[in-house]
Formats: structure tokens, C-alpha cells, sequence
């Protein structure tokens, strides 16, 4: 296994074995390329390039401003934040369940993102995170979902 491929392993279970979280059936299918008691702190200092992270929000003004406040957090943790056009490590789609195309618009950007960088990690997160989380966590591509309560502790 290359280093690379196991540090997405290392990310996968960082995102899957935090305790907030909805467990992700897709890490769990794949056995851990990781030693047990992997950590966070350990994975900030593997000697790598910076990880990069992007995010798309959709919905409300409160979406945009959690977004905001997500990108903050993320790049005070060593992240560098990308147009979500372009290639990263981890993509956020902040959603929003008030409009009807939550859903279709949500799968949509996922599928997008596997195309694009199958590698990376895609975390769902607000509104129709929280009322549909087991939904959501069955799209093929989704590897965490945190709700309203649990998406500011992304890496934690």
C-alpha cells in the first residue's frame, strides 16, 4: 500500500470513529490499513503536503455562515481551503432541507465529486444531514454525516 492510499485509509477512520457520528458503511467494508489508536495528531504530522479541503453549501443564509465558520475551524487545523471546482482532500456540502431539490441536488454533487476525485473524503453536513442521516449516509460516495449538533466538531 502506498503512502498515499493509506493516509486516506488513516482519514477514513478518523471521520468513522468519531463518537458523534453516524457510523459510514462504506469504511466499514474495507478492512484498516491503520495502527490501532491512530490519531488525529498523527495523521496532522505525516510528512506530506497540506491537506486541502472544499466546500459547497446549499440553502439558506445560515447555511453560508456555518460554512464560513466550518472553513475557519478547518484551516486554523492546517487545512487549506479550494474553489470546490478544483481537487481536494476532503469536500463539505453544507445542505439544507427546506427546498425540495436537497436531496437530488445533494446525490448529484457527490456522484460529481467521485468522478472527479474518488479518493477523497466527502463529509454531509446541516439540515437534511439531520433529518435523514441513514439516507444520506447510503449514497455510494458519502463517507461521514454530521448533523446540525455535530458538524462543528468535524475534527474532533
Amino acid at each position: 500500500m502506498n503512502f498515499n492510499n493509506w493516509q486516506h485509509s488513516c482519514w477514513k477512520f478518523l471521520f468513522a470513529s468519531c463518537k458523534d457520528v453516524l457510523s459510514i458503511q462504506r469504511f466499514l467494508k474495507s478492512p484498516p490499513h491503520f495502527p490501532v489508536g491512530f490519531t488525529f495528531a498523527a495523521l496532522m504530522l505525516a510528512p506530506t503536503k497540506k491537506k486541502t479541503v472544499a466546500f459547497h453549501t446549499l440553502g439558506c443564509k445560515l447555511n453560508f455562515s456555518e460554512t464560513s465558520t466550518l472553513a475557519r475551524q478547518l484551516e486554523a487545523d492546517g487545512f487549506e481551503k479550494r474553489e470546490f471546482a478544483d481537487l481536494a482532500d476532503v469536500y463539505v456540502i453544507n445542505t439544507c432541507s427546506v427546498t425540495d431539490n436537497a436531496d437530488k441536488e445533494c446525490r448529484m454533487l457527490v456522484r460529481r465529486i467521485q468522478r472527479k476525485a474518488p479518493e477523497s473524503l466527502v463529509v454531509i453536513t446541516g439540515c437534511y444531514a439531520q433529518l435523514k442521516p441513514k439516507e444520506i449516509a447510503e449514497i455510494p460516495g458519502v463517507d461521514l454525516v454530521l448533523g446540525a449538533a455535530e458538524k462543528f466538531n468535524i475534527t474532533k
